[in-house]
């Protein structure tokens, strides 16, 4: 009878050297981006304006006249006031008026916007000289002598504010009677 022998083997295994491998990748450094001269710019300041998420029903804000500036012009202290009136095309009535009370002018614009008083203030459009050309070529223009009969140009802003203007817009200040 054979008895079985037991052999006690040890496993031999082969040593490796080798540089260690690091399990987790190298990240790649960013490639710099190449310099590129910017206009230096003024800082300014922005207000936060909060974000309304849920609107409730419309209701048209009742905005009067809003004074713009004060100049001087032939001698007279005249005063330019945005009407917030809205015409047809989403124009808006501008008008200068003296110290009686009466329109020297008016006229409807498209940028409504850039004669508020922040917007003077601020030369958000032009510069006060800019603004101050404009005025007075609303003026120039009104004081042209024209030769031969005909009517003047009316400063009454209603001659220029139609009642479809009216009903388009909104309107329903009643200031021209429709």
């Amino acid at each position: 009878m054979t008895v079985p022998v037991k052999l006690q083997h040890s496993i031999i295994r082969p040593v490796i050297r080798q540089a260690a491998v690091p399990i987790i990748p190298l990240v790649r450094q960013p490639v710099p981006m190449p310099v590129v001269a910017q206009p230096v710019a003024v800082p300014s300041v922005v207000a936060a304006t909060p974000r309304v998420l849920i609107q409730g029903p419309v209701q048209a804000a009742v905005v009067g006249p809003e004074l713009v500036t004060q100049f001087h012009h032939d001698g007279e202290l005249l005063t330019v006031f945005n009407t917030h009136t809205s015409g047809m095309f989403g124009m808006t009535l501008m008008k200068i008026v003296n110290q009686r009370g009466q329109t020297e002018t008016n006229w409807w614009t498209s940028r409504g916007r850039c004669f508020t008083r922040m917007a003077f203030l601020s030369q958000a459009c032009w510069s006060t000289a800019g603004y101050h050309e404009r005025f007075e070529s609303e003026l120039q223009r009104i004081r042209r002598v024209i030769d031969g009969p005909g009517a003047k140009r009316s400063t009454d802003p209603c001659d220029h504010y139609t009642r479809l203007e009216a009903i388009l817009s909104g309107d329903d200040s009643g200031y021209c009677g429709y």
